[in-house]
């Protein structure tokens, strides 16, 4: 910033010219005093807030990061000194949360270390948050070699780089670094209480505004659940907090899911096959239009360890959290992390026809998608284990059969996102659909399927795509 007097001024002007100089410099000099500083506490600087949604175990955040460095018990139990009960160090219950907090840190610096609330528990062989005792998810961005081999003295911390590269590392809690404390924020009402609905033989009935979908005591084969329409509701949204059920072998390469299934009938706003795999992290709006009832179906062959937890809220027609007519996800945060279905385990499935959408934000007026960083973040067309047709990044008319469309921009497919896209046409949306079928077979069975001349479209694993809102 320039700083300047009104003694220098004095010296190189006069009469009117200098009456206007001093008016310029005096407002200028108010409008700086006025802006609002960032809150402080003892120690700490608050640096942004995040609502989350019912996907985490409470609404909505402050995050404040250290003005000094302690080892990670020290900055554990200043959180709770300087903030109360309500406090701790930081965990990050999802990838939206994650990609939010990257970017409240930009404006502080690049190669700093922060301790996060994340502990390695050797008892059970897993990393925990200790703000919730929730596991962490299986998507967490460790850095190369790391968790390696933890054991109970060992924390993760944040090594940030950049909104775009921060990795998560293991480290000793004796030693000293940065911190960022989380503060809940106290809601002005009690939250409905969640009713935790189990599978049993026959359909189970969800008839609570808030509820948890989840495994039984006893193994059933198909676990159905009936949500049956609220009075005054429009449609429901479904957080995956947790799910794994199995693919078929041969899901890589066919993209279909032919073992264990989860199906969803009764919604009228999107278009897409049996799901399988892992769903951890997502989330859904199913619209009820004229249905009475959403069935959720999970259907499984055997039983080898599946789990979910699905939380499914209720939401009426004239609230203000209702996702727009026609969106599956709907993203309310200035940036955030869209994932195809069955991302976290690489695998593409087929038969998917659903819009993404993104709420604008106050101020904003452009959008730009990117790819999430890593090699194969982004291939949903083509062949990816040999040089045959399809490979590379395509766009327009060449998207025949698996696409993503950004709205009021073209079609991207193939196996790699081209570097930003961006543009202002509102809504914000993007319109995601993966064709019935990933392997073309010759016509005459006698051929030999040969990806290096003929058109095959296997081995995709999807895409990871970072959105962020501008307001320029």
């Amino acid at each position: 910033m320039t700083h300047c007097s009104l003694e220098g001024l004095s010296k190189t002007m006069s009469g009117k010219t200098l009456l206007l100089a001093i008016l310029v410099f005096l407002a200028a000099s108010f409008s700086q005093n006025d802006a609002a500083p960032k809150k402080k506490e003892p120690g700490m600087t608050y640096i942004g807030h995040f609502s989350g949604g019912n996907a985490r175990s409470f609404q909505a955040s402050d995050y404040y990061v250290s003005d000094n460095a302690a080892t990670w018990t020290i900055a554990n139990n200043n959180c709770k000194a300087i903030f109360g009960d309500i406090a701790s160090l930081v965990s990050l219950e999802s990838e939206d949360e994650k990609n939010s907090l990257n970017a409240m840190l930009e404006d502080y610096g690049a190669g700093i270390t922060y301790w996060t609330s994340g502990i390695y528990d050797p008892s059970g062989a897993v990393w925990r948050w200790t703000s919730n005792n929730a596991p962490i998810g299986n998507w967490a961005p460790w850095g190369t070699g790391y968790p390696g081999s933890p054991t109970s003295v060992s924390r993760l911390a944040i090594l940030y780089l950049n909104q775009f590269s921060a990795n998560w590392v293991s480290i000793y809690n004796t030693q000293k670094n940065s911190f960022i404390c989380e503060v809940q924020s106290t809601p002005t009402t009690a939250p409905p209480p969640t009713v935790t609905y189990q599978c049993s033989t026959g359909a189970t009935v969800v008839t609570n505004n808030l509820a948890r979908l989840v495994p039984g005591t006893e193994f059933h084969q198909l676990c159905r659940y009936v949500v049956p329409k609220q009075s005054g509701a429009c449609q429901i949204r479904l957080d995956f907090s947790r799910f794994q059920i199995a693919e078929d072998t041969d899901t890589p390469v066919t993209g279909s899911c032919d073992a264990d299934t989860f199906t969803i009938s009764g919604n009228t706003n999107a278009r897409f096959g049996p799901l399988c795999g892992n769903l951890d992290g997502q989330h859904m709006y199913l619209d009820y239009g004229t249905s009475e009832n959403i069935n959720l179906d999970i259907f499984m062959v055997a039983f080898i360890g599946q789990t979910w937890d699905i939380g499914v809220t209720q939401i009426k027609c004239d609230s203000t959290d209702k996702a727009p007519s026609g969106c599956l996800q709907y993203f309310t945060e200035q940036r955030g992390t869209v994932k195809s279905f069955n991302f976290n385990l690489g695998h593409q499935l087929n038969n998917q026809d659903y819009s993404v959408c993104v709420k604008t934000n106050p101020s904003m007026k452009r959008i730009e998608w990117r790819s999430c960083g890593g090699d194969k973040d982004f291939s949903i067309s083509g062949e990816t284990e040999t040089s045959g047709p399809d490979v590379g990044g395509q766009s327009g008319d060449s998207c025949t059969r698996d696409w993503v469309m950004i709205y009021g921009d073209t079609k991207y497919c193939g196996t790699w996102f081209p570097g930003v896209v961006t543009t202002s046409t509102q809504p914000f949306t993007m319109n995601v659909h993966f064709d019935e079928v990933e392997v073309r077979f010759p016509s005459d069975p006698s051929i030999p399927v040969d990806c290096t001349i003929q058109s095959c479209d296997l081995f995709n694993p999807g895409f990871c795509l970072i959105y962020s809102q501008t307001p320029n």
